[in-house]
């Protein structure tokens, strides 16, 4: 998780100031960050699948790693 920290934190960031952007910026610049979205999508995708650590279970031992379960 320490590894994709920063592209996720740096991604989150980029939804909430484009989040914001009709507020108090002009429109052009609104539609530029709308088109380079895809761009941080993907980025983020990338970084995720290339450094991210796989589960230790199968699908079929926990569908979902973060639930507890009974």
């Amino acid at each position: 998780m320490q590894k994709i920290r920063l592209p996720l934190l740096l991604s989150t960031l980029y939804v909430l100031v484009y989040a914001t952007t009709p507020y108090w910026t002009p429109e052009c610049i609104t539609a530029t960050m709308y088109f380079l979205s895809p761009l941080v999508v993907l980025y983020l995708v990338w970084v995720v699948l290339k450094k991210g650590e796989p589960s230790q279970f199968t699908f079929e031992e926990a569908f979902y790693e973060d639930f507890r379960g009974k």
